[in-house]
Order: structure tokens, then C-alpha cells, then sequence
């Protein structure tokens, strides 16, 4: 062999003998085996990907927004569940003023409703894009359902 490597060999082997321990046991041993096992099997395999980097990017960004949702769901659950409780509580739900309040409201929405559909018909009618029927009727009915069909 070479003076060079024979001279790295023997700084090896005094750099061992000054860290390890001079007498070895079983457990030495027995770790010294299971890290050079370890050793083998993660140094001889090789990073394999079913999937292109953009796929996995995506992936990534698909689980941030999963996460965000999933916080905003139990978020919005917490606060119906509280106020539910809120409301519940001495059944204030049952009292008369409550119900004469939400039929009240209820009327006054109706009223917005049909002063919406005016406005999407003349907008039609005098051709503004802004107010287009089609995308707007969507909307409006489906406040409507809401809002009438809630208790």
C-alpha cells in the first residue's frame, strides 16, 4: 500500500483506541454489529420517487389547504355548537320576542329578495353585465331557500 494510505489507517487506529474503551464487552460488540447492519441496508439503498417533484409539490400545497380547512370546519363547529348552547340556555330559543324577532327579520329579508330580483330584471333589460341574471338568480334563490326554510 501507499505511505499515504498506510498513514491514514494508523491516525484511524490511534483516534479509535483513544475513544474507545480499552477492554470491549458483549454489548460493544452486539452495538458495534446492529449500527454496521443499519449502516448496510441504509447506505445501499437508493432514494426512488413514483412521482414527479411537481406532483409532490402539489401534494404539499394540497395538504397545507387540507389543514386550513379542516381548522376553519372544527373552528365554524366549535362557535355553531356554542352559540346553539348560548341559545339553548333557559330556552331563550321559545320565547315569544325571540320568534316574533325572526319572523320580523325574515320579512325584511324577503323584502331585500324581491328588491334584488327588480334589480337583476332591469339590469337584464338594460343590458349590465355586472348584475347578469345568470350569475346572480343562482345566489339570490339560494338565500332565499335558506333563509325561509330555516326555524
Amino acid at each position: 500500500m501507499s505511505r499515504f494510505v498506510l498513514t491514514q489507517l494508523s491516525n484511524w487506529k490511534s483516534f479509535f483506541t483513544k475513544i474507545l474503551p480499552k477492554k470491549l464487552s458483549q454489548y460493544h460488540y452486539r452495538a458495534f454489529f446492529v449500527f454496521l447492519v443499519i449502516a448496510f441496508f441504509v447506505g445501499t439503498t437508493k432514494v426512488v420517487s413514483a412521482q414527479s417533484f411537481e406532483s409532490s409539490l402539489l401534494g404539499f400545497f394540497s395538504s397545507i389547504v387540507l389543514a386550513v380547512s379542516q381548522l376553519a370546519i372544527g373552528l365554524s363547529i366549535f362557535f355553531l355548537r356554542f352559540f346553539v348552547t348560548l341559545a339553548s340556555y333557559n330556552n331563550y330559543i321559545d320565547v315569544s320576542v325571540v320568534k316574533l324577532g325572526w319572523v320580523m327579520v325574515r320579512d325584511v329579508a324577503n323584502m331585500f329578495f324581491v328588491v334584488a330580483l327588480l334589480v337583476i330584471a332591469f339590469a337584464t333589460i338594460l343590458g349590465i353585465e355586472k348584475y347578469e341574471w345568470k350569475k346572480s338568480l343562482v345566489k339570490i334563490v339560494l338565500m332565499a331557500i335558506l333563509i325561509n326554510f330555516s326555524n
